[in-house]
């Protein structure tokens, strides 16, 4: 007999995740016109998103007895992701306050220097062409107005 494969971190977190999501489309299936008729709208949904809900309780309840495996955290979220995580959070706070820019030539700068790990004149020289770049193409070409600083 072949061992079962080892859960890799994350695997129940996930699976709960999407039974929860599988039992909101569920409802959501049901709201379109309930269980009326065989042939009413909502019941091919409900017949999905029941199959899925079946799935991933039969998935729980098959491996409810297998332990987590440790670094979860590590191993779901690297220190890269994290970083770039900020850095776009960075951009989101600053884009309306600093303008398309200023944000995104720093968001640049900062996501390529983070990236790189370092070499600051080429960050520089890549972020202010690409912001260029963007801002021809999008606002003199396309004329899309692009967000600008209130201040100025």
């Amino acid at each position: 007999m072949s061992q079962p494969r080892p859960r890799q971190p994350g695997e129940r977190a996930f699976t709960l995740a999407l039974l929860a999501l599988s039992l909101f489309l569920l409802y959501q299936a049901y709201t379109i016109s309930g269980f009326s008729a065989v042939s009413s709208p909502g019941v091919f949904p409900m017949v999905a998103a029941g199959v899925m809900v079946l799935s991933l309780a039969t998935v729980l309840v098959r491996e409810r007895g297998r332990p987590d495996p440790a670094g979860f955290v590590r191993q779901v979220t690297p220190p890269v992701l994290l970083g770039s995580i900020v850095l776009i959070v960075g951009l989101m706070v600053t884009l309306e306050p600093a303008g398309f820019v200023a944000a995104a030539g720093g968001f640049l700068f900062a996501t390529i220097l983070f990236l790189q790990r370092g070499r600051p004149v080429r960050a520089a020289l890549v972020a202010a062409v690409a912001v260029v770049a963007i801002y021809v193409v999008f606002r003199i070409g396309f004329q899309v107005v692009l967000p600008e600083a209130g201040w100025m």
